[in-house]
């Protein structure tokens, strides 16, 4: 009896102690030379333009995209050379006929250079139009997911923030972290992170613009990632953005200020991935 009740005794103490060590991973982006990943997403929007604050026309439209990266070299600090290829299909009503559906697909390629904690090196770009390399590499910098030093545990939370210059002002885009759990997902042991803030994105006018247009977009998100930490991929992510796209032109002469207002819903799945 005294044995068994010492038994149950260690047996309790040991479940005990093992319960209050909580799980913690070193999250990291992990890239191989030649190595190649395949992700889908998919984007539906709902859009609303507005002149003077009233709504002049609204409509939606889907965007498919699939977005392969491909590793080619690791340099000096693990920073990774990713070619990213996207191809987009934009599905919208016609103009002329809503009954009707148009699709125009559009192909976009960037070399990426990333650190393993997630933080944008440096872009270089391929087929895109010069006036909007700016806008881009802005966009990265605010939005890609950049990881704390240290191992995290469940509840954790970080931020991440990039300083943005708005009308002479150093203003800065905040987004924050949170660690809420671990779960299997798609065949992956994986760390469940949520994560919201906002994007700041000024746009300059082109030269060629008559118009003289330009603003600045707001882009409040929030989602949910399942990142593999083992394999150092998020395989899953859900994103919900709020954009207020403002916009500041000559217009019969006269300055004027339209705004968009657009709702999107996204989904990004990791479809493939081949060393």
């Amino acid at each position: 009896m005294l044995l068994t009740v010492l038994a149950v005794s260690l047996t309790i103490a040991w479940v005990s102690g093992c319960s209050q060590q909580k799980k913690s991973v070193l999250l990291r982006l992990k890239y191989e030379p030649g190595q190649t990943r395949v992700f889908e997403i998919d984007r539906k929007h709902h859009w609303m333009y507005l002149e003077n604050d009233t709504v002049t026309r609204e409509g939606t439209y889907e965007i498919d995209i699939t977005a392969e990266e491909t590793t080619r070299r690791i340099l000096e600090e693990g920073t990774a050379e990713v070619v990213q290829t996207t191809t987009r299909h934009i599905y919208e009503p016609n103009e002329e006929d809503s009954s009707l559906i148009d699709t125009v697909t559009t192909t976009r390629s960037i070399t990426l250079y990333l650190r393993p904690d997630g933080r944008l090196v440096d872009l270089e770009f391929g087929n895109i139009e010069s006036m909007d390399t700016a806008y881009i590499r802005q966009f990265y910098e605010q939005a890609s997911t950049v990881f704390p030093q240290t191992p995290v545990e469940q509840g954790k939370t970080w931020s991440h923030s990039t300083h943005v210059m708005l009308n002479g002002e150093n203003v800065e885009a905040v987004t924050t972290y949170e660690l809420k759990s671990f779960a299997r997902e798609r065949g992956y042991d994986c760390a469940v992170i949520s994560y919201e803030g906002e994007l700041l994105l000024p746009i300059s006018a082109k030269p060629a613009d008559t118009t003289k247009r330009g603003g600045l977009d707001e882009i409040d998100v929030s989602g949910m990632m399942y990142f593999a930490y083992t394999e150092g991929v998020s395989v899953s992510v859900r994103e919900r953005w709020l954009i207020n796209s403002e916009r500041t032109m000559l217009k019969d002469g006269e300055w004027t200020t339209a705004r968009t207002k657009i709702e999107v819903d996204a989904e990004q799945q990791l479809v493939d991935a081949v060393q």
